[in-house]
């Protein structure tokens, strides 16, 4: 680039690991339409109610826009529980998010294909989970929190609905819906054992 006096200004290229860290929400959006757009294919290939599992995944990153876009939930938990000192950091938020969302997601699409459709069971929990949880939050501290909305209209409804249908195919026992419940359950903690451990930390 010129400027007005002639000069060269190189433009620093940004790293783009660190656009990714910083965008990897944004770019969650397009990515989600993609997804539903094929949809319909999916379907065709792997029928009902598996393409519910595979529409969660579009569905929790309109999720995670509304809930990590201009970095609202770390400002939100940040503020809350450690007085605006940082917990989370934006790489552990993209990869508890992307690994531990995205990956599970998908990993647990391939069980109910390939193994059994009751491992579906699990996608159903960890959704309707995390929606609660925003609820719950809500009405702890009277407040809206990044991802509630999401949670109440999508979540919640479409999380136990699928739970209801994949109990109903697989004909699953109280023992793989509490195996299931469990699982999801754990890997909630994981992040919440994050939190507790960088509270100590701080203190």
């Amino acid at each position: 680039m010129v400027n007005g006096g002639g000069n060269i200004i190189m433009r620093e290229k940004q790293n783009p690991y660190n656009w990714l860290i910083q965008n990897w929400a944004l770019v969650g959006i397009p990515l989600a339409i993609f997804l539903i757009f094929i949809g319909p294919f999916v379907f065709k290939g792997i029928g009902f109610p598996a393409i519910l599992i595979y529409l969660l995944l579009p569905l929790y990153m309109f999720h995670q826009y509304e809930e990590h876009s201009q970095n609202q939930f770390k400002l939100y938990v940040n503020r809350l529980l450690a007085q605006g000192r940082e917990i989370f950091t934006d790489t552990a938020i993209f990869y508890i998010n992307v690994l531990a969302v995205w990956l599970a997601y998908v990993i647990i699409l391939y069980l109910y294909v390939f193994l059994d459709p009751v491992w579906g069971l699990i996608a159903g929990y960890m959704t309707a989970l995390n929606g609660l949880g925003h609820a719950a939050m809500s009405l702890r501290n009277r407040e809206y929190n990044p991802g509630l909305w999401t949670s109440l209209f999508l979540f919640i409804p479409v999380g136990i609905y699928t739970i209801y249908e994949i109990g109903r195919i697989s004909d699953a026992g109280l023992l793989m819906h509490l195996i299931a419940l469990g699982i999801a359950i754990l890997i909630h903690a994981t992040i919440l054992i994050y939190v507790a451990t960088k509270l100590r930390k701080k203190s």
